[in-house]
């Protein structure tokens, strides 16, 4: 493992063989936080990830760290997931849409509607909806662990039950 130094004085640790390579290129981060490097392809420049660079991967799929910090580029912190792990485990959760209701993922109280009021854990998977009903929010949230892990396997998140 190497460090480089970034503009703006920070350094990021790579792998000893993508060293030679990254060290040759000016590394900034973008606005997000993202180690990115320009690249030159006849007279065009164009910026990219850098994990985008140290580890190719097909459409439909997003780099994430392991650790959950970005300026860690060695490969063995570095994975790639399709979109629909990546907003299951590692999304955003400023952007995911906040339960009023429930302090665990997946579990929402309906005061009305069919068999009245009831705690409901639900889970849609590739436009598939799954869910069921429960007396207590925590049984839901049992439940949604494991429906979440038969979809998502053993990285699925799971709620921290108290």
């Amino acid at each position: 493992m190497k460090k480089i130094t970034i503009s703006g004085g920070s350094t990021v640790k790579v792998d000893d063989e993508d060293y030679s390579i990254l060290s040759k290129h000016t590394l900034t981060k973008n606005v997000s936080g993202l180690v990115m490097i320009a690249l030159w392809t006849k007279n065009k420049k164009f910026e990219m990830p850098v994990s985008h660079l140290i580890m190719y991967v097909n459409g439909g799929h997003v780099i994430t760290y392991k650790d959950k910090d970005n300026s860690n580029l060695q490969k063995e912190n570095l994975l790639a997931v399709t979109y629909s792990v990546f907003n299951h485990k590692y999304g955003n959760n400023y952007s995911r849409r906040k339960s009023k209701t429930s302090k665990y993922r997946g579990v929402s109280y309906s005061k009305t509607g069919y068999g009245g009021k009831h705690w409901k854990a639900q889970l849609c998977y590739q436009n598939k909806r799954t869910g069921r009903r429960f007396f207590t929010e925590k049984e839901a949230a049992i439940y949604w662990n494991g429906i979440a892990k038969e979809f998502f396997g053993e990285d699925a998140y799971q709620n921290k039950l108290e």
